[in-house]
């Protein structure tokens, strides 16, 4: 799993396969990254955060791979003609089922993914001037759905119970 988080971050960042020694080096410089600015040892050898961190983080980057397809073909490439495949019902189906579980890897996260995927559709609509497609919105929707199922959920409420109550304690 860490194998895959680390080639997922690569490859969303640069919209690329690793391919020569360069990308060797920023793929390890990435993970220094990780090491000193992440709980990098409850995410990664700890069976618990492992579960929890690893495989939600992976699960919401491979959500995150249409939208970055999406954003380099309109800001990278100029592209103003972007084949439309709102007609598939069957994939706007499974990408909604699958932005759920993706909404529901992380409280900040999801936050920050949220904020990100609407200031990015805000550049593309005022500067760009294009026709943002239906499923851009619909996995938006499907992922806050996740966040909401995150957010209201009684997990979090006790642990935020459990916290006022330390916080009440140590006063």
């Amino acid at each position: 799993m860490c194998t895959i988080y680390f080639f997922l971050i690569f490859y969303i960042s640069l919209y690329k396969l690793p391919k020569d020694f360069n990308d060797c080096i920023l793929m390890c410089f990435l993970v220094g990254l990780n090491i000193k600015y992440t709980s990098f040892f409850a995410i990664f050898l700890w069976r618990a955060g492992c579960m929890n961190y690893l495989w939600g983080f992976n699960i919401c980057f491979i959500f995150l791979i249409p939208y970055v397809k999406y954003w380099n073909d309109i800001l990278r490439n100029n592209k103003k003609d972007i084949k439309n495949d709102d007609n598939n019902i069957l994939l706007l189906i499974l990408f909604g089922l699958y932005g759920i579980p993706s909404g529901m890897f992380s409280e900040y996260g999801g936050m920050c993914v949220t904020l990100l995927l609407l200031l990015l559709s805000i550049i593309i609509k005022i500067y760009k001037n294009i026709k943002i497609p239906f499923w851009y919105f619909f996995g938006i929707i499907c992922f806050e759905i996740g966040y909401y199922f995150l957010m209201f959920s009684s997990g979090l409420k006790n642990r935020k119970k459990f916290m006022k109550s330390i916080k009440d304690y140590l006063q």
